[in-house]
Formats: C-alpha cells, structure tokens, sequence
C-alpha cells in the first residue's frame, strides 16, 4: 500500500505526479490516524483492484471490436481472392499475436466420370506466413483426413487449440509432424487451427497459426527465445479468429 502525508495545498498536486498512489493523508498525522486510514485502505483493496482489472478488461475488449470492425471493412472491399486469403490470414496472425501461420483449402474431388466412384478430397496448403523466417514455399496437396491437425480441423469443424505441439495428450487422434521445425531451426509450440467456413456452414478451409508471443513484435531467433516469450493461445483468440474468418469466408463464398 502506497501512502503520502502532504501539506493541505498539495494534495491535487502529489495525486497528478503520483497517479498510482492508494491514499493521501493530510498533515498533521498521527501513529494511530495513518494506521487507520492503511487499515481502511486495505480492507478496500482488492476490490479496487477487481474494478480496474474489470476496466481494463473492458477497455482491451472495446479495441478489439474496433480491430475486428476494420478488418471487416477492409475484407468487404477486397475482390481478389488471393489477396483476400492473404489478408484473412495476416489479420489472424496480427489480432493474436501469432508468430507464424498457415491456411489451407478443402478442395472437394469431383464425380468420376461414366459412374466411376468420386475422388478423393484433398487439403491444400494455400498460404504461409512468419515473422521469425523467411523459407521457400511451395503449394502442395495432401489427403483430406484427421492424421493431421488441420485436417483434423477441416473434418471435425471444431477449432483445436494446442499449447504444446511437441507434448500433444495421449488421446489425441492427430500428430504434428517436426519436418519443418528440424529443416529450418525453427521451434512450434502453440498452435490454434480454426475452421474457415461458407454461408452453408460449410468447412471451406482452416487457418492454422503458430506461436503465440507475448511481445508481438519478438522475433523468435534464436530458437531459445521460444520457451521464454511464447505461451498458449486463449479461448479470447479463437473467438476473434473465428469472428475474422466468418466475415473471410462469406466474402469469398459470395
């Protein structure tokens, strides 16, 4: 607990030099009135501090909804669809604080032809962003099943929020391969894959992202720094990038 004893004059003035002050006592004091006015000031702390969590709290919530609103403009504006992924996936990385990202493409296979059976659907790895590298990318396909964590995402329709990429629970029905993080130097960790879904509620794509910093503008190099300044992704993320890829995905559907 913070307390000054000031003159009766300065009491307006130490309260502006001193914003983060608990109490002013005004002169004279005494042993008895400065325990006093402690002991009430402690009595009234924590829920002080409750009410200025609770305002912060509201104020972070308010930007983000002002973030998320003009994000939505600029996703209404655009007509490209490749920008238009590009923007969806860097706005995700940008309103989380995500390190890296991925997004990918659910491309349905198509009737075979004279009653031949229907081919098999595939996930497209459309997109790849990082702050902490720069790595040749190449568009590639692969199965459309739950091996993977995106796959996983784009069959199940439910967003996946792993803390530790390496350590995933017994009970998980997918893996993480470490190909990249062994090739490149690089350490996942967190990770977040939210589905990406149409105006029929159908699962169109998955926007993955990777490694949450707790300074969005770390650079996670060398690759140390990554038990330090990265931690999970929050229920508050999913919900912004899922508000993100719902206006996202009506855009490119429409």
């Amino acid at each position: 607990v913070l307390v000054v004893v000031t003159e009766p004059d300065e009491v307006d003035d130490v309260l502006k030099r001193f914003p983060y002050l608990d109490d002013v006592v005004v002169k004279p004091v005494t042993p008895a009135r400065l325990r006093l006015r402690v002991d009430r000031t402690l009595d009234t702390l924590p829920s002080r501090r409750e009410i200025q969590q609770l305002d912060g709290a509201l104020a972070r919530k308010s930007q983000e909804l002002h973030e998320l609103n003009k994000i939505g403009v600029a996703l209404s504006a655009e007509r490209d669809i490749e920008t238009l992924l590009e923007m969806i996936l860097r706005k995700s990385r940008e309103i989380t604080a995500a390190d890296g990202g991925s997004l990918y493409l659910v491309v349905r296979g198509k009737d075979g032809a004279d009653g031949e059976p229907r081919q098999e659907d595939k996930l497209r790895f459309e997109l790849a962003q990082n702050d902490s590298l720069v790595t040749p990318f190449k568009q590639l396909e692969m199965p459309l099943d739950d091996k993977s964590m995106a796959g996983y995402a784009a069959l199940s329709g439910l967003t996946v929020n792993v803390p530790d990429c390496y350590n995933l629970p017994a009970a998980s029905k997918f893996t993480i391969s470490r190909a990249f993080d062994d090739e490149f130097g690089y350490r996942s960790k967190s990770m977040l894959a939210v589905p990406m879904r149409d105006h029929q509620d159908k699962v169109i794509g998955v926007v993955q992202l990777i490694n949450k910093k707790r300074d969005p503008k770390a650079v996670l190099r060398p690759v140390s720094l990554v038990d330090e300044m990265v931690i999970p992704f929050t229920s508050v993320d999913e919900e912004l990038v899922k508000s993100l890829e719902e206006q996202g995905a009506l855009r490119r559907a429409g």
